[in-house]
């Protein structure tokens, strides 16, 4: 084979695979982000349905989190496909899920009630772009209430733990 033919080679299919590469990335980037947050929540649901490992508590509970967390994350795509029926319905049940978790412990931690105040926010955005304004306004005022209750919920933490606040160096 002539050292000019093996050039050629290369080149061709250098160009083919630079081209194949291309077209891949090009249909990646046209596929929405709530079909890939989708996909990337199934894969997680899926292994941990498939781990016969026994899990400890804080694992289960860190394995929930990364599922709301996506579902929060499909729930702002779907609000920015304009798709806000899909976004409340998701951002319904993390609402109830989160209250739920919270409802048996008696007093609810602070990020809990930030994780409410920040599904709440993403609610209102849903309602807003639904054109349902007396939904958006009370699901801001439920963001707000959260916030004070976290608020309240901090203050108490750090006084059960024996400090005070506004207590100077000496």
């Amino acid at each position: 084979m002539p050292k000019n033919s093996k050039i050629l080679l290369i080149t061709v299919v250098g160009f083919a695979g630079i081209v194949l590469f291309l077209y891949i990335m090009g249909e990646q980037a046209h596929e929405p982000a709530s079909s890939l947050i989708v996909k990337e929540r199934d894969k997680l649901a899926r292994s941990l349905q498939d781990d016969p490992s026994p899990r400890n508590a804080s694992a289960a509970a860190e394995s929930a989190e990364k599922l709301a967390d996506l579902d929060h994350r499909l729930a702002m795509a779907y609000i920015a496909e304009n798709r806000p029926d899909t976004a409340v319905a998701v951002l319904e049940r993390l609402i109830r899920d989160e209250e739920g978790r919270g409802a048996g412990e008696g007093m609810r931690s602070p990020r809990s009630y930030r994780k409410l105040s920040r599904y709440y926010e993403a609610l209102s955005d849903a309602y807003e772009l639904m054109r349902n304004d007396s939904e958006a306004m009370s699901a801001k005022n439920k963001r707000i209430e959260m916030l004070s209750k976290a608020e309240d919920a901090k203050r108490r933490e750090v006084l059960k733990e024996g400090k005070t606040v506004g207590r100077s160096r000496e």
